[in-house]
């Protein structure tokens, strides 16, 4: 198929509209630009207006059209956030999130971007990237002081106090200050200098610390939005196309060489070829496209029945965001932007100063002041950022608009946690599962704690407290400390941690070098601050400078490749117990797709594990990933190929043995020898060939680490017609001693749990008939059947640091039935 374009860009948000500007400045560079969502959007009146951001995510004002111009994702339940489920909003269309989000205009703090250089990637430090920045903006305070001529911080014009050395005044986009200040913006700036935090007219100027008014990517009280800036001025260009309402549902390849893309549009299927594809479509999409396409972990594709066309473990992993606290309050007086009759009148008066003058409410986004500040003693460099809104219906997780009062966002900048997104299945229409491991990992809380003090109720400086009557929603905790009224992550990326490079030598991306390969541009470690489009806009810049011309050099058209990464050590959370915290050790357990593993699942990754779940069957573990985000492995437990194929390369601490098959109610004069070989090879051998194998990855790893074998209080005594089940069980006691006598030496340990019957549909055929259970239940002690969780807690114990001088024992967990056993007593048990 020959190439119709030289470049396909996927994505027509604020990086897609930069790249098709840039390369299509050729005249000889066919360029086409392809957006699942609408086009021409930047004239349309709710994205002009500023305000109007506030409606996209309220359904009583979808008529408005802004859901149109929206597009949902959802991540799998947080284990650090108690099993939250939390949206996560994406703009669609040309513009992409410019269409949608707050506008405001934030670089990013200077030590990130040398972190990028230290990390090996000359040319993208701060000093190598102002030109870019300077490049890509029209800095309105400078170009026209007067437009800043109602806002003075101190005694001096804010136009004097911005150094024009590190901004811009020819770029696409303007940057422009505040056309009208609310008066709790100004009381908020007060309040703040109050509690010691300085003034600082300038965000994006030498120093980020400080309070102070942000600037917005606006022009005379409009919206700028990428298509605007970048795509709007270009469009007459005759070798640039934009297909909007296009959904491209995977890469085409020539066996590792990208040759195009495929896509629906309005009910038809159809197909693009290029020389080069650009995937620009955002953290979530452009993964989710690379997997759809072959291109991504073998494993994870293979159990989705795509077949791996390159193996690439990293896509799709590496997921950072920064996570946002909001505190609600309401007001006493009606300054705060809001919707009663008292305001009725002004907010009429609102309407029109936009139409006539571009100013008033409908020219905020509510999101005026803010600061970096940091919580540190030890530090200067702030670790959160603050955004004060002067209302309450600015954000998705917002009370509404009725009332007046304001919000202070309080930001985490630097979060540490690394999440992940894998396929859902092959289906290009079912969006991709994520996780973001908050919490997790080398992620604390302390940050937002110490920026959320538990007495900032009490402590907040005289005009803010004057100001408000209450925190909205907020209710004591047992320790009597205030919690904060919505949590939700912020401008989400993929980001490459230390070890991986942001460019592959001079020219390319890494995981990118092909001539056609597919290209995600993924960001770097997270960085000092929430609001991102200016960093996706200098990169594209520089990008435009390093892909290459066609006249250029080419690069080796068959290397893809993505580094590695050691995995980050975890900072517990203050309270927690540490003797139970797996510090995000991977653990396989299987039989996950049973009860007892199931429950262990779930208890291991409230403990911190990170779990790989291994069962028979997909659609259980699917559902108990979703439930829990666990890892799901699919392999057969009676194939030393199948079980060597699924543990090679896994960086496993610790296992649990737990899958198992019950055979049949047989003595040993009727037994089927058939049955008896099935049991024995799941039970026994199947939990050595995992104890083979895992405990190679554990002894290279050198880390120590902890097997438990699941066996049963069957292979302690026994019991009438558990002639299969209860040798099985007793070969995988002494699989048990064996291996804990072995593997000692390696600071392994490995012990088993014995427990008693669990009461499920499956036992219920036998234990739950009168004449079985009765008799069992009255030698129990406990006179009762187990529970899942009952068993999976000890499993859990056997398997962490609290543990850590027990090896080679076997842990009843019967109710005490084997402590007062006696032949007398297992006679009459059939």
């Amino acid at each position: 198929m020959a190439a119709a374009f030289d470049y396909v860009i996927v994505g027509a948000g604020a990086d897609g509209c930069v790249l098709a500007n840039r390369l299509s400045v050729d005249p000889g560079t066919r360029v086409c630009l392809v957006d699942a969502g609408p086009d021409r959007n930047a004239r349309r009146a709710i994205v002009r207006v500023p305000l109007a951001m506030v409606t996209y995510m309220a359904p009583a004002l979808a008529f408005l059209g802004g859901p149109r111009l929206m597009f949902w994702f959802e991540t799998e339940p947080e284990p650090g956030l108690q099993g939250r489920a939390m949206a996560l909003p994406r703009g669609q269309g040309t513009g992409g999130s410019t269409n949608v989000n707050g506008q405001i205009f934030i670089r990013g703090q200077r030590e990130d971007f040398d972190h990028w250089r230290d990390l090996g990637n000359p040319g993208w430090g701060h000093d190598d990237l102002l030109p870019y920045f300077r490049n890509l903006e029209r800095f309105e305070i400078l170009d026209e002081p007067r437009s800043a001529r109602h806002i003075r911080f101190g005694e001096r014009p804010l136009a004097e106090q911005i150094d024009p050395s590190l901004h811009g005044l020819d770029g696409p986009p303007n940057v422009a200050p505040l056309r009208s200040v609310n008066p709790m913006a100004e009381v908020f700036l007060d309040a703040a200098q109050r509690a010691g935090h300085p003034l600082n007219p300038d965000f994006n100027g030498a120093r980020q610390n400080g309070v102070g008014l942000y600037t917005f990517k606006q022009s005379n009280g409009e919206r700028v939005t990428a298509e605007g800036a970048y795509l709007d001025t270009v469009r007459a260009r005759p070798n640039l196309t934009v297909m909007a309402d296009t959904k491209v549902t995977r890469l085409l390849l020539d066996g590792r060489r990208v040759t195009g893309v495929a896509y629906r549009r309005g009910g038809e299927e159809g197909a693009l070829a290029a020389r080069e594809v650009i995937l620009s479509a955002g953290c979530f999409v452009s993964p989710h496209l690379l997997m759809l396409s072959g291109i991504g972990n073998a494993r994870d594709l293979d159990r989705h029945g795509i077949a791996p066309v390159h193996d690439l473990p990293g896509v799709g992993e590496n997921l950072q965001d920064h996570l946002d606290i909001t505190l609600e309050y309401r007001a006493r007086s009606t300054a705060p932007y809001g919707v009663s009759w008292r305001a009725l009148p002004r907010n009429v008066l609102h309407v029109l100063d936009w139409f006539a003058r571009g100013r008033g409410l409908f020219a905020s986004t509510a999101g005026e002041g803010g600061g970096f500040v940091s919580t540190d003693p030890a530090s200067d460099r702030p670790d959160i950022q603050l955004f004060f809104c002067t209302g309450r219906a600015n954000t998705q997780e917002a009370s509404g608009f009725a009332g007046h009062g304001f919000l202070m966002h309080v930001c985490q900048l630097r979060p540490g946690s690394i999440g992940r997104l894998t396929l859902r299945s092959a289906d290009p229409a079912d969006k991709p599962s994520i996780l973001y491991s908050f919490f997790r990992g080398d992620s604390s809380m302390e940050p937002l704690r110490r920026g959320h003090s538990p007495g900032a109720a009490d402590r907040r400086p005289g005009p803010v407290r004057a100001a408000s009557r209450r925190r909205a929603g907020s209710r004591p905790r047992r320790d009597k400390r205030r919690r904060a009224r919505r949590l939700h992550p912020r401008e989400g990326q993929h980001a490459v941690p230390p070890g991986r490079h942001l460019l592959d030598g001079p020219r390319r991306r890494g995981g990118g070098r092909s001539r056609n390969a597919a290209r995600a541009w993924h960001g770097g470690t997270a960085r000092g601050r929430r609001i991102a489009h200016a960093r996706h806009r200098v990169r594209q810049h520089r990008r435009g400078d390093l892909l290459p011309r066609r006249e250029g050099r080419r690069p080796d058209p068959d290397r893809i490749h993505a580094g590695t990464a050691a995995a980050p050590t975890r900072t517990p959370i203050p309270g927690e117990n540490p003797m139970t915290d797996f510090n995000d050790r991977t653990i396989l357990v299987t039989g996950a797709s049973g009860g007892i593993g199931g429950a262990t699942v779930r208890q291991l990754v409230a403990a911190n594990a990170d779990v790989i779940a291994s069962g028979r069957s997909q659609e259980a573990l699917d559902v108990l990933a979703q439930e829990t985000g666990c890892r799901a492995l699919v392999f057969d437990l009676t194939g030393e190929n199948a079980v060597r194929g699924a543990l090679e390369g896994l960086d496993l601490w610790g296992v649990v043995n737990c899958g198992g098959f019950g055979g049949e109610i047989a003595t040993p004069m009727d037994t089927d020898i058939a049955v008896f070989d099935k049991v024995i090879a799941i039970n026994a051998r199947g939990a050595l060939l995992v104890t083979k194998y895992a405990s190679q990855s554990m002894v290279r790893l050198g880390k120590g680490g902890s097997i438990v074998n699941v066996s049963s209080q069957a292979s302690l005594v026994a019991l009438s017609g558990h002639i299969s089940y209860g040798s099985s069980k007793a070969a995988l006691d002494n699989i048990t001693r064996v291996s804990a006598l072995e593997l000692g030496r390696y600071n392994i340990r490995v012990n088993s749990v014995n427990p008693t019957v669990v009461m499920t549909e499956m036992s219920a055929f036998y234990w739950g008939r009168p004449d079985i259970g009765g008799p069992f239940l009255e030698a129990m002690p406990l006179r009762r059947w187990a529970t899942e969780d009952e068993i999976a807690a000890p499993i859990v114990f056997l398997l962490s640091d609290g543990a850590s001088m027990i090896s080679g024992v076997s842990l009843s967990i019967d109710g005490g039935f084997t402590c007062r056993w006696s032949p007398l007593t297992l006679v009459e048990i059939r």
